[in-house]
């Protein structure tokens, strides 16, 4: 069984859960396929992810399962990212933000030609790599430049002493 923590902490597939059914649980609750597309509705509204195994979940959380064959459903979580603004500002202000079925079926969804929605997806996932790569680079120059001042700050203090008072002077 997933909860909407695990769709949030998802890196747009699930693959980790915390929980699990009795079997009498399980033969109330309805069991998701791999693949099913996961949105939060309430709590973290509109965190998507995809299903990385069968699993229950509850009320909490949407599942969108794509026709076999037309849709990609990479292609639905592209999308449902994007709106995650959008839906957020539709939840209302109470005690915990939620948003439910008639907001998300009022949701209209561009579905192009199943080519071009594997194109869009290739392409969307070309570029988060190539952003997940800079962030990476980033991070490498930022290490870099903090060793080199520490380095350098401990070499300006480690200096001759008559350096150092005439320094002060």
């Amino acid at each position: 069984m997933i909860q909407t923590g695990e769709v949030a902490r998802a890196d747009r597939v699930i693959q980790h859960f915390n929980a699990k059914y009795s079997e009498f649980g399980l033969a109330q609750s309805k069991l998701w396929p791999a693949g099913t597309l996961c949105i939060t509705i309430a709590a973290n509204i509109a965190d998507s992810a995809i299903l990385g195994f069968d699993a229950c979940f509850p009320d909490s959380v949407v599942g969108l399962v794509p026709i076999a064959g037309l849709v990609d459903t990479r292609y639905f979580l592209t999308f449902i990212e994007t709106a995650k603004d959008d839906l957020t500002a539709f939840a209302p202000a109470t005690a915990q933000k939620n948003i439910n079925l008639e907001i998300l079926n009022n949701v209209l969804i561009p579905v192009p030609p199943r080519k071009e929605m594997l194109r869009i997806v290739a392409r969307v996932e070309e570029l988060r790599q190539l952003c997940a790569d800079l962030r990476a680079r980033l991070n490498e120059r930022r290490t870099c430049q903090a060793h080199f001042a520490a380095a350098l700050v401990e070499q300006a203090g480690a200096g001759p002493e008559e350096d150092r008072l005439e320094l002060a002077a």
